[in-house]
């Protein structure tokens, strides 16, 4: 792995070896997504070692360039001049609530349908599973075949165990 590849992750382990017990995440202006996102791939990497898969985590949602520090680069400090984000992998559709009889109760974040494939970005055994939407209910309880209504609880079925704070992503 080559300095160009990295983005902080692929040096976590070799740091935490070292005796650094703390990473500062910037994401004081972020969204909970990004930093489920940045946050889950980190934690599985100091327990799992770096995988290519694991970085490409740190892609999933819209970050503008990721630089690496000044003692890294031969004391020549990296600044990001761009101020334009990438776009991400995924949009991010929702976030469990909660679970009620079995089914998870998820707070609309971008529009889906019935039928989209969605996948689950949890710190637990969800993580990364695939799902599609199936038997889906707006926030009246009534069936539906789109969930528009941003920042409402939806309601459908999910073969996978969802808890509170789940994040649920759709590919792009």
């Amino acid at each position: 792995m080559n300095s160009k590849d990295l983005n902080m992750s692929g040096l976590l382990k070799e740091l935490a070896v070292a005796g650094v017990c703390s990473f500062k995440i910037e994401g004081r202006m972020k969204g909970e997504f990004y930093l489920a996102s940045v946050v889950n791939a980190y934690r599985r990497i100091l327990d799992m070692g770096w995988s290519k898969s694991l970085s490409e985590e740190l892609l999933a949602c819209p970050h503008r360039p990721y630089i690496t520090s000044e003692e890294l680069n031969n004391g020549v400090m990296p600044q990001a001049t761009d101020s334009s984000q990438t776009g991400g992998k995924y949009d991010f559709i929702g976030i469990v609530a909660d679970m009620v009889g079995g089914k998870p109760v998820v707070e609309m974040r971008t529009r889906f349908f019935e039928g989209d494939e969605l996948e689950i970005l949890s710190p637990t055994e969800s993580f990364k599973e695939k799902f599609c939407v199936k038997n889906l209910c707006g926030p009246d309880g009534l069936p539906c075949l789109d969930a528009k209504l941003v920042q409402a609880m939806y309601t459908f079925d999910c073969p996978f165990s969802l808890h509170k704070g789940d994040i649920l992503r759709r590919p792009r």
